[in-house]
């Protein structure tokens, strides 16, 4: 194994040199490489051998890896991190005028995209889905969304303010943002574990911004 310099990849040309001698559709030998993130014990092996070929290479990932260790901190006394496939995320985009399709339309077609290409090592994250349409349709539509997500038994973190959709069944779990006890304005970043209590604290901070009803009305008189 040598470090590439360069070199001219002849594969075509010996690919066409041999397509006269075909004789038809032959079985396939090629080997599917997995995409999952773990390594067998013979690629390990393998990845063992090409690290002593280049060991000032793999020298400076392990220096990367020991500078940076503590880079990204986890907000808690203790941790446990999933080792997934794919990571999907499904967060608001602007409207372009090059795409024809409304708002609704696009949310299903992104969600169904991502439906599609997950698998149960695959881990979802969504940020209020169906903004565009009435609270009925939004919670028929997220409803057929979650189900879907618990029949491929993956992980998904969904942001929503539908408080109807937290009670789906065992495998869904309610999560509520906190507030300051003495001013509901002030978020705490504090996320705990309890069931959905429909208050998001819009008035109050509608009032902080000077942007509730009266408030509004009196602006607009004057």
């Amino acid at each position: 194994m040598h470090q590439d310099e360069g070199w001219t990849d002849y594969g075509a040309a010996v690919l066409d040199s041999f397509a006269r001698f075909k004789q038809g559709a032959v079985k396939d030998y090629r080997v599917a490489f997995s995409h999952y993130p773990e390594m067998n014990h013979v690629e390990a092996g393998v990845l063992d051998l090409v690290a002593e070929i280049y060991p000032d290479q793999f020298a400076e990932l392990d220096r990367f890896r020991r500078v940076h260790n503590d880079f990204l901190h986890v907000p808690g006394r203790s941790a446990r991190l999933f080792l997934f496939d794919r990571l999907f995320t499904h967060f608001e985009q602007a409207e372009a005028p090059e795409n024809s399709r409304g708002k609704l339309q696009d949310d299903l077609v992104r969600i169904h995209t991502i439906l599609d290409a997950a698998t149960g090592r695959s881990i979802i994250i969504m940020n209020e889905l169906f903004t565009s349409t009435t609270l009925q349709n939004a919670v028929f539509l997220g409803t057929k969304i979650i189900r879907a997500i618990v029949d491929l038994d993956l992980l998904c973190v969904y942001v929503t303010f539908v408080d109807e959709l937290v009670a789906l069944g065992d495998t869904t779990v309610s999560m509520v943002s906190t507030v300051e006890p003495g001013d509901p304005t002030t978020r705490t970043h504090k996320i705990v574990r309890r069931p959905a209590d429909g208050n998001a604290q819009a008035i109050a901070i509608a009032e902080r911004f000077g942007l509730a009803y009266p408030r509004l009305k009196e602006r607009l008189a004057s």
